[in-house]
């Protein structure tokens, strides 16, 4: 792997380290401030319990005096000068005095004069829970009823049951500016913070150790890349020396022999017989020598020059044009490595395809673009599966197989009895 590979590589675990850095920080942040948000709500429905608390004891004690249910100017002027000092202090926004009138409460009073009047049925529940002592909290409703509140920044309307000097049962409504918003700028104030800088401090600690683990896993990925290119290297230099061993001895001992008997041949002609038998084993040795030069090529293929088109016309050559059609174009802006991996590959896919599926005709078609060498091999045969696992000492597909993956290309066999299809991709830019 190339420095400016290597940087790349540890940039971009860098990249995701940071990334996850502020998604992570983002995540708390969100999480904090919906806590925040319903700590807020909460304590602000606690606090305004505690302020509608206060003013029952203030104010309900002497509206039980009164008998509100008479219509009196004196009993509703009364009725709101003990509601409107609070309102005067800014303690509570709006007060309503509701009376229950079988299934239906009706405001009596209220210190906005068009609310007066104003029906709804009676909700049993919260009946039980005021006839109980307890005070209701609610957020403010958009709806008819509310169309003199609503829109008042914050507000929360509480509910006090008690009954008229009268004996009648009533309901002192008050809304309370809500204190939702400035509790929750306080606790962001703190929370957001800690929230925020904590995972950024932790990701700051954590980077050199993510730094650390890039570069390891870097030089691991490159010494499995070199004992893979070492690989495929031996793999080459063992077929090379098998084909010399074969070439330098066995197929020159076997033309030997086939001098010695065309001259024994011409020396027993007046013996058909043995003339006969000795012409049989001519032409046997004949085509064990030729046999085995086909081994030779398949052996010790061309060697790559840096052209792949040169390369693959002497692969043609050496196998037969008849059954090798090329359509093949020199890829420009190619590394040499790349090139090189690019003709390794095509020259083992066509070695395959002729061991394992005695085809006719073999296409090899070879493109390259700024981005990838684009390589298919294609044949007529009889297909082979390829998820089986290689004979003993076959690894050229396997070896290729994952060359090209650790390049970051693809590569892809489909199979069937009408054929085999290869396609494979490879980055232009790929170096040792």
């Amino acid at each position: 792997m190339s420095r400016r590979e290597m940087s790349r590589s540890v940039r971009r675990a860098l990249t995701i380290h940071a990334v996850s850095t502020v998604l992570v920080s983002l995540i708390v942040a969100a999480l904090a401030s919906l806590i925040s948000t319903a700590i807020a709500v909460e304590a602000a429905r606690d606090e305004a319990s505690a302020v509608a608390r206060t003013v029952a004891l203030a104010v309900v004690a002497p509206l039980t005096l009164l008998d509100l249910s008479a219509d009196s100017p004196d009993v509703r002027e009364a009725a709101l000068l003990e509601i409107q000092a609070f309102i005067d202090g800014g303690v509570i926004d709006r007060a309503k005095i509701w009376q229950v009138d079988g299934d239906e409460v009706v405001v009596l009073y209220s210190d906005e004069p068009r609310n007066e009047g104003a029906r709804r049925p009676f909700d049993p529940v919260m009946g039980e829970r005021l006839d109980a002592g307890e005070v209701v909290i609610l957020d403010v409703p958009n709806d008819d009823e509310h169309q003199y509140e609503y829109g008042e920044a914050g507000l929360l309307e509480a509910f006090i049951g008690f009954d008229d000097a009268s004996g009648q049962a009533m309901r002192l409504e008050i809304y309370l500016p809500s204190v939702a918003d400035r509790a929750l700028s306080d606790l962001l104030s703190i929370v957001l913070p800690v929230a925020v800088l904590g995972p950024l401090v932790l990701g700051a600690a954590t980077l050199p150790l993510a730094l650390r683990l890039a570069r390891r896993m870097d030089a691991r990925e490159t010494e499995r890349r070199a004992l893979l290119q070492t690989a495929l290297a031996a793999s080459d230099r063992e077929r090379r020396r098998l084909a010399a061993r074969l070439h330098d001895g066995l197929i020159q001992d076997l033309a030997s022999v086939g001098l010695v008997l065309d001259s024994l041949e011409q020396s027993v002609q007046r013996d058909p017989d043995r003339s006969a038998q000795l012409m049989r084993a001519i032409n046997l040795l004949d085509s064990d020598v030729a046999g085995l030069r086909n081994v030779l090529t398949e052996l010790a293929p061309p060697e790559f020059d840096g052209s792949l088109v040169n390369a693959m016309q002497d692969l043609a050559d050496d196998i037969g044009r008849g059954m090798l059609e090329l359509d093949v174009h020199e890829p420009a802006d190619t590394t040499p490595e790349a090139a090189a991996l690019a003709y390794r590959v095509a020259r083992e896919l066509v070695r395959n395809a002729i061991l394992h599926g005695d085809p006719n005709t073999v296409r090899v078609r070879l493109r390259g673009d700024e981005h990838y060498v684009t390589l298919d091999v294609i044949d007529d045969g009889g297909g082979f599966d390829p998820t089986a696992p290689a004979p003993e000492g076959h690894l050229g597909l396997s070896l290729i197989r994952q060359a090209v993956v650790d390049s970051a290309g693809t590569f892809r066999i489909t199979t069937g009895t009408s054929g085999t299809s290869a396609h494979v991709r490879i980055p232009t830019t790929l170096s040792a």
